[in-house]
């Protein structure tokens, strides 16, 4: 039994992961890429990558909810919708069943017993920031999905935080007064009486909550991550963890239903709504984090068959990826381009985006090139080009990982070794004298575009 489990896992390894996309026929092809996306998401899922950072988000969301509400209800109040927000509550905590919709109203009560305009400046300043410590939790857990190691600054996150909260509930419930408004018009009533256009609008109240839901969850994946995501991905991302809330809710109604006569209203008695309420907050949190990863893997298929953490480099192709990225970054400015962001020079790369920001965070961190927002946000050399010498290029991604205390000065002296990296490094002054950026990119023969990608192996 046991060799026949070893012979199908292999024979269903070498399936998935035997051959190159890019050899594979069109149908084929589409099959095995999303075989290999369903294998690492139950890889991160079954390692505790992405439940442990559900499980963080579920205390954070604990510590934010009635400051979160309060701060959406204020707003909603000053434009007279503020009644739907029990609605959606109540559409959130639908699986939790009748005591869901008791614990909604129970959260609007509460929430309403906030007076924003009493608390003072203090007051109202810890009101904003343990709602904006809520949203930037979310933000560094779709970072880590999208393997970004800079956050936004503090200004951005501020006002891009600022715009979620108070613009999007406004959207969402402009949004459905509108779609209330057309399906009452006299042509939209005229449609209905004919077929099959009638059928189709009698489908679209059960299907507008899965359609917001998507909507909600592409709005996330677009704009959350500090990167660029495309449309596409974001919305293949947003189409699963809309059917997964819708499948996990239907799942988690039908559990609450029955848990009643099981041991957990015994054990937790009243209580057991705030177990249920928890749990289903976990399960949201998770599904956010799997349509998030999804679509990170959908944009991203070079990262297939890498976990987090495993992608590693070796130092000669940090050196190569460094001087590379300078020669592009270089040539842009040259022409005058537009800057290259991280993501179209990993594209054009073909290198997972991974390694170019660890590059680009070296080069950053010596003053080599800096992050500009104009004309476009992109990378530009952070001094005349002439200025920059390849030599100070490969020092700063050699010492980019050095720590204070673990220095080449603080090591113990061997003179036989010394001696040697005394060599290496005036070879090194030899071959690059004093050339510097300008003089690369001027001499190159072909256009950067055409530059072979370096291939690359995952650490395991």
């Amino acid at each position: 039994m046991l060799d026949y489990l070893d012979n199908l896992k292999a024979a269903i390894a070498a399936t998935v992961w035997g051959a190159s996309l890019g050899s594979l026929p069109r149908g084929r092809r589409f099959v095995v890429r999303w075989l290999r996306i369903a294998h690492m998401l139950a890889r991160e899922v079954f390692d505790g990558t992405l439940t442990l950072r559900a499980a963080s988000l579920v205390f954070t969301t604990l510590l934010s909810l009635v400051p979160l509400l309060a701060v959406s209800f204020s707003l909603l109040k000053a434009f007279g919708v503020h009644n739907k927000l029990e609605y959606t509550l109540y559409r959130l905590l639908e699986p939790l069943g009748e005591r869901g919709a008791e614990f909604a109203v129970r959260i609007v009560e509460f929430v309403d017993q906030v007076k924003v305009g009493l608390l003072g400046g203090v007051g109202l300043l810890i009101l904003f920031l343990t709602v904006l410590s809520l949203v930037q939790k979310v933000e560094n857990a779709l970072n880590t999905t999208w393997r970004v190691r800079r956050s936004r600054s503090f200004v951005q996150r501020f006002s891009g935080y600022l715009s979620v909260l108070l613009v999007g509930p406004l959207l969402v419930f402009s949004a459905m007064g509108l779609m209330g408004t057309i399906m009452g018009t006299s042509l939209v009533q005229w449609l209905a009486s004919i077929e099959p256009f009638g059928f189709m609008l009698s489908l679209l109240p059960k299907l507008l909550p899965f359609l917001l839901m998507v909507a909600a969850f592409t709005f996330v994946y677009l704009f959350m991550p500090n990167t660029r995501v495309r449309i596409a991905s974001a919305l293949v991302g947003g189409t699963v963890a809309g059917a997964l809330w819708a499948g996990a809710g239907w799942g988690f109604a039908a559990f609450v239903v029955n848990s009643p006569n099981t041991s957990y209203a015994a054990i937790y008695s009243s209580f057991a709504i705030v177990f249920f309420f928890m749990l289903w907050v976990y399960v949201a949190w998770l599904i956010l984090l799997i349509g998030g990863t999804i679509a990170f893997y959908h944009q991203h298929p070079e990262y297939l068959g890498v976990m987090p953490g495993e992608l590693k480099a070796s130092n000669r192709l940090r050196e190569r990826i460094a001087l590379a990225v300078m020669v592009r970054i270089g040539s842009a400015h040259l022409e005058g381009r537009t800057p290259p962001d991280a993501l179209a020079l990993a594209g054009a790369m073909r290198l997972p985006i991974e390694l170019v920001d660890d590059a680009l965070v070296a080069l950053m961190t010596d003053r080599l090139v800096t992050l500009t927002e104009e004309p476009a946000c992109g990378y530009v050399p952070a001094r005349d080009m002439g200025r920059i010498r390849l030599l100070d290029v490969l020092a700063s991604v050699r010492s980019a990982h050095d720590h204070r205390e673990l220095v080449p000065d603080n090591l113990p002296r061997e003179p036989a070794a010394e001696s040697l990296m005394l060599d290496l490094e005036e070879g090194a002054k030899a071959v690059l004298g004093e050339r510097t950026l300008r003089d690369l990119v001027q001499e190159q023969e072909e256009p950067v575009a055409s530059v072979a990608p370096v291939p690359l192996k995952s650490a395991r």
